[in-house]
């Protein structure tokens, strides 16, 4: 399955949860899910926070995951799509962010760009080892 179906599988599986729990915790998904600004994901985070303590079929667990996975991988978008204007200290950051989620050959690429850059790095070498 490539990462455009995830998207699609996520929210089949929320809808489906949905329709055994509440419709207002669905709403408060879908409003996210039309408008992913940095103020709905606010809200929505602080809405399933506060799900936590009462929920115990775990839904308020499972939409935080959904949630988190979606603005992890917008922000993952926006850093690729912006990887030449990144500072020196992201590009290193965001390698080890690739290195640390399994995406081996996108950080060795980034790595050794920065190798040439700066050959004298011993943080590149100590992370790639």
């Amino acid at each position: 399955m490539n990462n455009k179906h995830i998207p699609l599988l996520i929210f089949f599986v929320t809808a489906n949860l949905f329709g055994q729990h509440g419709s207002n915790d669905f709403e408060v998904y879908m409003n996210y899910q039309k408008e992913p600004t940095t103020g709905n994901f606010i809200k929505t985070i602080e809405y399933y926070n506060e799900q936590l303590e009462r929920n115990t079929k775990y839904t308020a667990h499972l939409m935080l995951a959904n949630i988190f996975q979606k603005e992890f991988q917008k922000n993952m978008n926006i850093l690729e799509e912006e990887l030449d204007s990144l500072s020196t200290m992201n590009k290193f950051s965001y390698a080890n962010l690739l290195l640390d989620i399994g995406q081996f050959e996108k950080s060795i690429t980034i790595y050794d760009r920065l190798n040439e850059n700066f050959p004298k790095s011993g943080c590149l070498v100590v992370r790639l080892s």
